[in-house]
């Protein structure tokens, strides 16, 4: 299930877009009754524009994924902290955390510069980033955390855009974070994590 008022696909200025999946591998669709499980998996994201300037905006993204029945899914099915499916959480490695269950919150400010009166400037933008989550549930080893007894997995960060397709505000992004472990993660890319 998917809800997008978004005005625009790459660098939204206004609206929200609700993803909502439920995934199943029941003994119907040919698994074994003792390795049957299902998960849960949503992604929330709004954005504001600040007193309704869209060279200062503010950009939420909540991630969840919820694994049914565990203790029967392959570590294949476990939820990766740092990347779960296509969404990236970031300042984490992918393997650093793993388990059944996994929350997500991030939140950046974009400024985009204007009138400065250089072209390569106008076409700009710097991000403050800050995010929280857990990793919790069952293990890979078999024990199971609880999510109060998780650590709180939070990262801080500055970014920069660089808009190389005005048209489709589709930007070039270089992101330095730095997690709560102490480690530092630059993350290169096309488009926005956000």
């Amino acid at each position: 299930m998917q809800w997008d008022t978004r005005e625009h696909f790459y660098y939204p200025h206004s609206g929200f877009i609700w993803d909502l999946k439920y995934e199943n591998h029941a003994e119907w669709l040919g698994n074994d009754s003792d390795k049957t499980y299902s998960s849960i998996f949503t992604d929330f994201r709004h954005f504001y524009s600040i007193n309704g300037n869209s060279n200062r905006i503010i950009a939420t993204k909540f991630v969840g994924r919820y694994l049914i029945d565990a203790e029967n899914a392959p570590s294949s099915a476990f939820s990766t902290y740092g990347r779960q499916g296509k969404e990236v959480q970031r300042g984490y490695a992918i393997g650093d955390y793993i388990s059944s269950n996994m929350v997500n919150v991030e939140v950046e400010y974009r400024h985009k510069f204007s009138a400065t009166g250089n072209d390569y400037l106008d076409k700009s933008a710097m991000v403050l980033i800050g995010g929280v989550g857990k990793s919790f549930g069952e293990q890979l080893e078999g024990n199971s955390l609880d999510f109060r007894d998780t650590d709180l997995l939070g990262v801080i960060g500055v970014g920069f855009r660089y808009n190389i397709l005005p048209y489709e505000r589709l930007n070039i992004k270089v992101d330095l974070t730095y997690n709560s472990d102490g480690d530092t993660i630059i993350y290169f890319g096309f488009g926005e994590s956000i």
